[in-house]
């Protein structure tokens, strides 16, 4: 059983403690006092000395000196007194019965009286700094004295640290960013709510003020209604009836333009096995590739090609490439799951049919002309929420090929295109990230991403790609993080102070004389800014840190309600309606020999209906079946395997 408090030992060292501050403070009050007195003294005469003239002062003290004789029965006593040169003797009755004497004793009085006031004002001034200063002391030594480490300051503090190491003319809350932050890169880390879409409408409103061009992802089309300008801006957005008639050819001339691709459109998921990821990478970029030649090429009929079209006629397409043996039908199993995990990722691709315009828009030449123009462009990719997840391989390929694209600019230190986007986690993994952005700022490049955890990015990138893409972003806001595992890896990243703690204690006795406070400091390191802090950050407030050796600082942001300029989505007619059908598209495919001619007839010109499985002649309807029927092909094609095997 737990044994009760003992009150009385608590009432003991309550009074103990309670009585020894007082004496302390008694003792302390009476040395203060002591020395205001001496120098309100001090100050009367001084003052007094100061605005009163000779003459008075000696006819005050002859004046006083008479009446203090007669008093003690020294009436008779006689001065000798200078004046002008000349000696006077009176005695006592002369000096109190002479007017003169009389008026010079009043004057005194006057004077002395200003004096007194005046010392007893800058006595009363000197007392209340002497107790504010006391206070400090005991403040400061109450306080920890720091060594090293990380330091936290209040935003107008940093703000002139910044100044003085010059600033950038972007300023987000009350903080100017640092000179040439933007191609160190820029991390908007927090939760749902906390002020990330605030801070990215600040940096992108104060990028079109510049005159700056931008490739901006906006999930949920948020950006696109409150920056979007249909003279100068172009969306990608194939739900959009605004979205640019973008071209698979015009964005890919070299057999690495549709790897890099093939990479950005087929995601590595997890940790299954990459075989069919490489394999399915390797047939989408190879057959891509050959049709570039193809006069009559289409989205329409590479996907027909790709996903309906028979194997053997497939695998005779890219007959001489390295994807040829993976589609071969002497390996139906394999081909067939292959063929999986492309109808799981070009499905995207479907929505890209019928997207039409004078010019084929091709990123990569958007960015050579941004790169070199003066004038304000965005280059937005956009998303609503039902779509996302559909459209997420096709946004993923985009900006890839955006980001690498910046690679490919002409040198310039003094160029600023920035890449923007909010939720990064949201993608696929977005290859040669991490190169890219450690590269890219000779070109003049700057990154803008914002995530709301951490762990999001290793579950997309793993580990190691996670963590350099975090290293390469050197201004950072941190917001609200929820979860603790978030809130202290903020923490850390924030930083540790070593500072030198300062620690009272008591002691007391019987004996008056043991009664005393020991006051001594221990060496600590400690975080600059706890996990709790972190986790119960309000909303609109983040931590940053700007890459100078500056403190960090707290901002607190204000909300502003943005005029809409555009809608966000305008919704085109439904994609079978808009899709043109691709029966008479016609797919050229290379001469087989001769031995083999027999197997396959009138191959030179076929058209996507001949390259179709025999029950079905639709493939816009085929495009989903197929993608449906493949693996129970695959899982059937298994089974058979282990009933065969001993």
């Amino acid at each position: 059983m737990k044994k009760s408090p003992n009150k009385a030992t608590f009432f003991t060292r309550g009074s103990q403690i309670t009585f020894n501050n007082w004496r302390m403070l008694w003792q302390v009050n009476q040395r203060i006092l002591h020395w205001c007195i001496l120098l309100l003294l001090a100050l009367t005469i001084a003052s007094l000395y100061v605005t009163t003239s000779l003459d008075t002062l000696r006819a005050a003290y002859y004046y006083i000196a008479s009446m203090v004789l007669q008093k003690v029965g020294l009436a008779q006593h006689v001065f000798h007194i200078n004046w002008h040169e000349t000696t006077l003797r009176i005695n006592t009755f002369g000096v109190l019965s002479e007017p003169y004497f009389t008026n010079q004793l009043h004057l005194f009085w006057y004077h002395l009286k200003l004096s007194f006031y005046y010392a007893l004002s800058m006595t009363t001034v000197v007392t209340i700094g002497l107790t504010f200063w006391l206070i400090k002391r005991g403040k400061q030594q109450a306080e920890s004295d720091f060594v090293r480490g990380s330091r936290l300051h209040k935003v107008n503090v940093v703000a002139k640290m910044v100044k003085s190491h010059g600033a950038a003319d972007i300023v987000i809350g009350s903080l100017p960013m640092a000179k040439d932050f933007e191609v160190r890169h820029t991390l908007i880390h927090g939760t749902t709510g906390s002020g990330k879409g605030q801070t990215f409408n600040q940096f992108i409103e104060q990028i079109r003020r510049r005159g700056d061009s931008a490739i901006i992802f906006d999930k949920g089309c948020v950006f696109t209604s409150l920056f979007y300008q249909e003279q100068t801006d172009t969306l990608l957005n194939p739900f959009d009836k605004r979205c640019a008639p973008w071209d698979l050819w015009q964005e890919a001339t070299t057999a690495p333009d549709f790897d890099n691709m093939a990479e950005a459109l087929i995601p590595m998921h997890g940790e299954s096995d990459p075989y069919w990821v490489t394999a399915a990478r390797t047939v989408f970029a190879a057959a891509a590739y050959r049709m570039q030649g193809d006069k009559n090429r289409s989205i329409e009929k590479l996907l027909s090609l790709l996903l309906t079209a028979k194997l053997d006629n497939l695998g005779h397409y890219l007959q001489g490439t390295e994807a040829a043996t993976l589609v071969s039908d002497k390996i139906e199993k394999t081909a067939i799951s292959i063929r999986s995990v492309l109808s799981t990722s070009l499905k995207s691709l479907r929505f890209l049919q019928g997207l039409s315009g004078k010019t084929p828009f091709s990123i990569h030449q958007w960015i050579a002309q941004a790169g070199d123009s003066k004038e304000s462009r965005f280059l937005l990719i956009s998303s609503h929420a039902k779509a996302h997840v559909t459209l997420r391989p096709l946004i993923s390929m985009w900006l890839s090929i955006a980001s690498i694209a910046l690679l490919s600019l002409e040198e310039d230190y003094d160029r600023r295109l920035w890449f923007i986007c909010d939720e990064l986690p949201s993608l696929h993994q977005l290859p040669q990230l991490a190169e890219t952005i450690a590269e890219v700022r000779k070109f003049g490049g700057c990154f803008i991403l914002g995530m709301q955890s951490f762990a999001q990015l290793q579950k997309i990138y793993g580990s190691a790609a996670a963590t350099e893409i975090f290293d390469l972003l050197n201004t950072r806001f941190f917001f609200r993080s929820p979860s603790a595992d978030m809130a202290t890896l903020v923490s850390k990243e924030l930083g540790h102070e070593e500072i030198e703690q300062h620690q009272e204690s008591y002691a007391y006795g019987v004996n008056t004389i043991r009664d005393g406070i020991t006051i001594g400091t221990q060496r600590a390191t400690r975080p600059l800014v706890t996990a709790a802090e972190i986790m119960a950050l309000p909303d609109l407030t983040a931590y940053v840190r700007v890459p100078l050796p500056v403190a960090i600082t707290k901002i607190t942001l204000t909300y502003q309600q943005r005029p809409i300029l555009q809608p966000g989505f305008i919704a085109c007619r439904k994609t079978a309606e808009k899709t043109k059908m691709i029966n008479q598209t016609k797919v050229t495919l290379p001469q087989k020999n001769e031995s083999n001619s027999n197997e396959v007839a009138d191959t030179n010109q076929l058209t996507p209906d001949d390259l179709l499985p025999n029950n079905t002649r639709n493939p816009l309807a085929c495009l989903q079946q197929q993608e449906d029927n493949i693996l129970t092909l695959d899982k059937h094609s298994n089974h058979q395997d282990e009933r065969e095997s001993p």
